[in-house]
């Protein structure tokens, strides 16, 4: 058996911050699924200001209103959101660079993946609740419609046939 001494071993010894170890394969499809939500929550914030608007129309019967004030606050605040956002996709393609396409690389890029999912998912929060209302108002607008059209038709055939 070798014997090892402490001045031996520490020549030998790697710091565990600069080891390149695989990045995990949950953390590794989150993050890639979080740069396009950055992307998508940037372009959202471009067209904020013609968006918000829309919300507060007449079209939308439920929660319009509400949701229209949301929006005027991520307005009034979409100066620090872009800002993070654009960094955030920066550090989005750098991350990609720097771990070879997220295969491994050292502790600290294994913590700015997490910190892309956590921004890329509050991100696509905020899209998912936006186009949640809208497919609830385009909904409640098809069934108010088809009930004109059905009652319509029920005086139509009741006038027929009289």
């Amino acid at each position: 058996m070798q014997s090892v001494n402490l001045a031996g071993f520490l020549s030998r010894a790697t710091a565990y911050e600069s080891w390149r170890a695989p990045i995990d394969h949950h953390l590794r499809r989150a993050t890639i699924l979080a740069g396009p939500t950055i992307l998508a929550g940037l372009l959202l914030i471009l067209v904020l200001p013609s968006i918000v608007p829309v919300f507060t129309s007449d079209f939308f019967l439920v929660l319009g209103d509400q949701f229209g004030q949301i929006l005027w606050a991520l307005y009034q605040c979409s100066p620090f959101l872009a800002t993070l956002n654009l960094a955030s996709l920066v550090m989005y393609l750098v991350l990609l660079v720097a771990t070879r396409g997220l295969s491994a690389g050292r502790a600290q890029y294994h913590w700015v993946a997490f910190f892309e999912v956590v921004i890329g998912a509050a991100n696509g929060f905020v899209m998912a609740l936006e186009l949640a209302i809208i497919v609830v108002n385009i909904v409640l607008w098809i069934v108010i419609i088809c009930l004109c059209v059905a009652a319509a038709l029920a005086m139509l055939y009741g006038l027929a046939s009289s």
